[in-house]
């Protein structure tokens, strides 16, 4: 049997399982609300050398803080690659203003924490009474490329869909507006601005939403892959063909169809859900990525999901069944 060497956290290890090396290189962290001397401890133990800061917490931390944390990183040879800013209600006139300034805030902590990417979720939360909208997998959306509005969301009578349309069409303008402010502060602090794919019930198709990231034909917006949240519109793997090198950072975890929830899906342990790591893991390969894989699940320990990571960088069985 061959051999594979692959990288992770640094550490060049090898993989008896991997009959064909890959050439790419996958990094892997954890999520992390707040960086002390235990969590660095557990990443450590872990084997990762990796964490990406969580912002969805209140209150926010102070630019002391995460200057704090950025040190005490450095100082054990962690490194924070990215930071979740979250989700902001551009789409909400009466919130937005605020909603602006607390992205700006995100912003400048990315910078304080010395990460190059902030995760944005550039719209509120879909309401559960919300307008009524297509089966999830019956969704395909026609749109004008040069205003991206959208005229069908279905390939069958968008009728019943009329006012979940306009409601699409006003919240990509509203984010659309607000991401072009935010960018000249991403700029001069050197932060990348990554959209990511989330239960939103909106923008669920890859060539839709390449599009809304495209338009703003800037350097600092490009694109934050959930491999989990990707399962009820379609395969995770055509959104990594579609964006290919937008992407600048994953997240891994797992899901399961669930009609029960608003979604269409729910988080399970990894390994225990529908999703195939494997042909995740070549469609990576495919498309030349190098980089930043964070697991954003807490079913299993900081150790396990460390075996996880590299199962998964050597294109392995992530979470044998028979455990």
């Amino acid at each position: 049997m061959n051999k594979c060497l692959f990288l992770l956290a640094g550490v060049l290890t090898v993989s008896a399982a991997c009959a064909v090396p890959y050439k790419t290189v996958i990094k892997g962290a954890l999520l992390k609300e707040r960086l002390n001397a235990k969590t660095v401890r557990d990443l450590r133990s872990a084997g990762l050398a990796g964490v990406e800061m969580n912002l969805m917490v209140e209150p926010l931390p102070t630019l002391d803080e995460a200057r704090a944390a950025r040190r005490l990183a450095e100082s054990k040879g962690i490194e924070i690659p990215s930071v979740i800013g979250g989700w902001f209600a551009f789409n909400e006139p009466e919130k937005c203003a605020a909603e602006l300034e607390k992205a700006k805030r995100c912003i400048t902590l990315t910078k304080a924490y010395g990460a190059s990417v902030m995760l944005i979720v550039p719209v509120g939360r879909y309401p559960d009474n919300g307008p009524k909208f297509p089966p999830f997998r019956e969704i395909s959306y026609s749109w004008n490329p040069a205003t991206l509005e959208v005229t069908a969301v279905t390939k069958g009578d968008n009728a019943p869909y009329a006012d979940y349309i306009r409601r699409q069409n006003a919240a990509t303008a509203a984010a659309v507006a607000a991401m072009r402010e935010l960018i000249p502060l991403a700029a001069e602090k050197g932060v990348i601005l990554a959209l990511e794919n989330v239960g939103s019930r909106m923008w669920m198709k890859p060539d839709y939403y390449h599009a809304l990231v495209k338009s703003f034909n800037s350097p600092w917006v490009k694109f934050y892959f959930d491999m989990g949240n990707s399962i009820n519109v379609g395969d995770p793997c055509d959104w990594i063909d579609e964006f290919g090198a937008d992407i600048v950072k994953l997240h891994l975890k797992d899901d399961v169809y669930d009609e029960s929830r608003p979604w269409g899906q729910r988080m399970v342990a990894i390994g225990e859900g529908v999703l195939d790591f494997k042909k995740i893991r070549d469609a990576l390969e495919r498309i030349n990525y190098n980089g930043w894989v964070v697991v954003e699940s807490d079913f299993q320990s900081d150790a396990d999901h460390g075996k996880i990571l590299r199962r998964f960088a050597a294109g392995e069985p992530v979470w044998p069944k028979d455990r």
